[in-house]
């Protein structure tokens, strides 16, 4: 499921011509005026949203685009630094919105039973996704790239018992917490 644009395309048209001139804009963005650099519009599990450089907090920040609103398009223009291009290269292999672009990418291995196996063989969790072993009864062994447990800890929990983590005590104890809490232990 993707969600559906129709109701931002204005926000969505300036935010493209803002980002192909490199020019500045100014918003209102949870009830707060912005002032951001807009640099890229992505797709993460379905939700639309503007990477940008917001000013305020001189960082690279995501925003929901259909909380962006009242923008315009400054006629001051931005110039991306080398690095930063680099860093938004990153988010073409981000898995959701927990992504952490100036976080250096590393791997989770995760056994995958055959039972969902054909399910991340069809819609790979993301570009950096590498079947390391395939078993007999169709199960593999899988790596992905992370930057925060929160980018694949949803999936692991979506799948449970058909996922198990292999090697990460980290992760294990993440998702450890997160079932006691569920049933309330």
């Amino acid at each position: 499921m993707v969600e559906k644009l129709d109701t931002v395309h204005k926000e969505q048209v300036l935010l493209e011509n803002a980002i192909a001139s490199q020019h500045i804009i100014t918003c209102l963005y949870n009830q707060k005026e912005r002032e951001l650099y807009p640099l890229k519009i992505i797709n993460l599990e379905g939700f639309w949203y503007l990477i940008n450089w917001d000013v305020e907090y001189d960082d690279i920040r995501r925003y929901h685009l259909k909380s962006i609103k009242n923008i315009e398009i400054l006629e001051d223009n931005f110039d991306i630094a080398k690095g930063l291009n680099e860093v938004l290269e990153r988010f073409n292999y981000a898995i959701n919105a927990f992504f952490e672009p100036l976080v250096e990418p590393f791997p989770v291995e995760l056994f995958i039973d055959a039972k969902v196996a054909k399910y991340f063989l069809r819609m790979p969790i993301s570009k950096r996704q590498r079947v390391m072993r395939t078993y007999d009864d169709g199960s593999i062994d899988l790596e992905v790239y992370i930057t925060d447990y929160m980018e694949i800890v949803p999936i692991i929990q979506r799948y449970m018992p058909y996922i198990l983590v292999i090697g990460s005590d980290e992760l294990i104890e993440i998702l450890k917490r997160n079932i006691n809490n569920y049933i309330g232990g």
